[in-house]
């Protein structure tokens, strides 16, 4: 999967945002999306909706924007995981090798060696990562997929 997205935020003009699957991608928007047992996924993406690994499930990288991750005990993730606006659950017996991004009312990293830092900026009582979360939700959702 590719996504190239141009932002024009800061000077009040437009942005563009293009999602390119690849042959083994899995794309889900508005519905939940469910890796099975022995099924093998480049990139699993959803947009609105969960995303849910099952046991045995590979994929290399998993992207959920507003909605839930959850990946069960012997999923394996071998590249990284980003997830904003929702949460990620990770069993103890999963696997991810790279690192784990989520980006909600805080941001929580957890690097690939499982070591973790979270931190969350307020202004004027608004959370900064909340108002990113959001934002990168609604870009994602006006996506052309090609």
């Amino acid at each position: 999967m590719t996504l190239v997205a141009t932002a024009g935020w800061a000077d009040g003009g437009t942005s563009s945002c293009n999602i390119k699957l690849e042959k083994d991608d899995q794309l889900a928007r508005g519905k939940d999306l469910e890796i099975a047992a022995g099924d093998v996924v480049h990139d699993a993406i959803v947009i609105d909706g969960n995303l849910t690994l099952k046991k045995g499930a590979h994929v290399h990288n998993a992207m959920v924007s507003g909605g839930k991750l959850k990946v069960a005990d012997g999923a394996q993730i071998d590249g990284d995981v980003v997830v904003f606006d929702g949460k990620a659950y990770v069993a103890k017996g999963a696997t991810v090798k790279g690192s784990q991004v989520i980006v909600g009312k805080q941001v929580k990293v957890v690097g690939e060696t499982g070591e973790q830092a979270s931190f969350n900026i307020t202004i004027e009582g608004k959370s900064l990562s909340s108002v990113i979360a959001g934002a990168v939700l609604k870009e994602l959702r006006d996506c052309k997929v090609e």
